[in-house]
């Protein structure tokens, strides 16, 4: 992908700052510039402009950006096997209960045979990467990741899959382990950092004296278990993507304890 050099600073200005036309508003002229990054083949400028204030608003842009941030097109195209004829997954029958109970808060009012059909769309997706991949081991909640997935990429299995796969090999895969230790050590980053962040609430918390599986669900989720605003979890889906990291749920998570502190302590 080409890298041009364009003044960034004009275009966070452009972004932010109110601008002398009535006709054209910041999400005007951020679909604007997302198009013309998009045209230009500009990594680095679709990866500040994803970061930016409303992520990649829309699916359909999210459709062409997050392959090119999460690097599809560098996959080399091999004919795979099918993977209806792949060894079964000891999890299949987990995912099958899971996918039963997805698609409650998005997408609203579908007829009952389009649900359908996204639950069984939801359930062949994640089989084909378990079989795909059978050293990963499923875990609850991972459903929830893929149905935002689907969501984005509903009209085109193939390219779902392809993003899909990259996201959970190079984002999941610690959480798709068979024990959660390297999952412990990415939580007990919750009150490390909490610790720096709000050291009373830290103190109120008593966090030093616990394990932070209080963080569990919400972190290996990405939130979309909790989160019942498709734009909003695909926002926070756009940040771990453009970042390259799933560790800025950690930050986000601190940061809405933080916010909500008031609340816990009612």
């Amino acid at each position: 992908m080409r890298v041009e050099t364009l003044d960034w600073d004009t275009i966070s200005l452009k972004l932010e700052n109110s601008i002398n036309d009535p006709k054209i508003n910041q999400r005007n002229l951020k679909e604007s510039s997302l198009s013309t990054a998009v045209e230009m083949q500009d990594y680095k400028i679709l990866q500040y402009l994803t970061k930016t204030k409303g992520g990649l608003i829309t699916s359909e842009f999210r459709k062409v950006i997050w392959p090119v941030l999460l690097g599809v097109e560098h996959l080399e195209d091999e004919v795979e096997p099918d993977w209806r004829l792949l060894p079964q997954h000891k999890d299949e029958d987990q995912v099958g209960l899971d996918v039963e109970r997805s698609f409650v808060y998005y997408p609203q009012n579908i007829p009952s045979t389009d649900k359908r059909k996204l639950k069984d769309d939801l359930r062949s997706i994640i089989t084909r990467v378990l079989r795909t991949y059978p050293e990963l081991s499923y875990y609850q909640g991972y459903h929830d990741i893929c149905t935002v997935f689907l969501l984005v990429f509903e009209d085109d299995l193939e390219l779902c899959f392809k993003v899909l796969s990259i996201f959970t090999l190079v984002h999941l895969r610690d959480f798709m382990m068979p024990n959660i230790d390297v999952t412990l050590k990415m939580l007990k980053l919750i009150p490390e950092l909490t610790s720096k962040i709000d050291e009373d609430l830290y103190n109120d918390l008593i966090m030093g004296n616990l394990e932070p599986f209080y963080g569990l669900s919400p972190i290996i989720t990405l939130f979309s278990h909790d989160i019942t605003e498709f734009s909003t979890i695909c926002q926070i889906f756009d940040l771990i993507i453009a970042n390259g990291s799933i560790g800025v749920t950690i930050y986000i998570y601190v940061c809405l304890l933080s916010n909500k502190k008031d609340k816990i302590f009612e």
